[in-house]
């Protein structure tokens, strides 16, 4: 079997240091991987992201957000509807912002749907609900009212 050239010298170069690593690829390589640490990469099912400008303001009236960062950074997700959203890859600290209209309730969710977090709600369009430092990892969903 003839090689590429530049196949055949990665391949002569991983022979040289001693060390090949085989395994699967696709999806069964990410069940074997390792959880990423924190929530780079991390999504909302249906709801496209948008940078954060670090404020936690910046989430707009009538919408329960959700960070990738901590202190309102990195990816903001804006949940307006009542329905239950599946998180994905969200494994360490973030942030959210409550700017709901009055008496609406967030919820965060884990795995099986129980209530680890019952946000409190806010009381108006002038008011705000923040928490800048969140831990993520063991939240699977959120329902934002």
């Amino acid at each position: 079997m003839m090689l590429k050239p530049v196949f055949a010298a990665a391949l002569a170069v991983t022979a040289a240091l001693g060390t090949v690593v085989l395994g699967p690829s696709g999806p069964a390589a990410a069940a074997t991987r390792a959880p990423a640490s924190g929530n780079d990469g991390a999504s909302v099912g249906g709801v496209r992201g948008v940078p954060a400008a670090g404020t936690g303001e910046d989430c707009p009236y009538t919408a329960f957000c959700v960070y990738t960062g901590t202190a309102w950074s990195g990816t903001r997700f804006d949940l307006y509807s009542c329905t239950t959203f599946n998180l994905y890859g969200w494994n360490g600290a973030g942030s959210w912002a409550n700017h709901e209209s009055a008496g609406t309730q967030p919820r965060i969710l884990d795995a099986d749907y129980n209530v680890i977090t019952a946000v409190q709600p806010t009381t108006g369009p002038n008011n705000q609900i923040l928490q800048g430092n969140y831990d993520w990892a063991p939240a699977y969903h959120v329902r934002p009212c």
